[in-house]
């Protein structure tokens, strides 16, 4: 296994929404969304309901591909975490 660090923001790199996913995470990571309770609001945009609906957001288009889709695929749909 490689340990590949990310050390440039993409999000930073498209359309003004994805610039404010950034700054939201950003924003985050630096604690400022943080209340006095320390709860921090989830943009309604974010939030799934159930495992089937996270999966289809970021896998719904692979089931129109013929046979497996190219490793190139997985680089635009993935779920990265901590």
């Amino acid at each position: 296994m490689e340990v590949l660090p990310l050390r440039v923001n993409m999000c930073l790199q498209h359309t003004p929404d994805q610039a404010e996913f950034s700054r939201w995470l950003l924003d985050i990571g630096h604690g400022r969304t943080v209340d006095d309770a320390g709860n921090t609001e989830i943009p309604q945009n974010m939030i799934t309901y159930s495992e089937d609906q996270l999966i289809d957001s970021i896998y719904g288009d692979i089931c129109n591909s013929q046979g497996p889709p190219p490793p190139e695929y997985f680089l635009h749909h993935a779920i990265l975490a901590p």
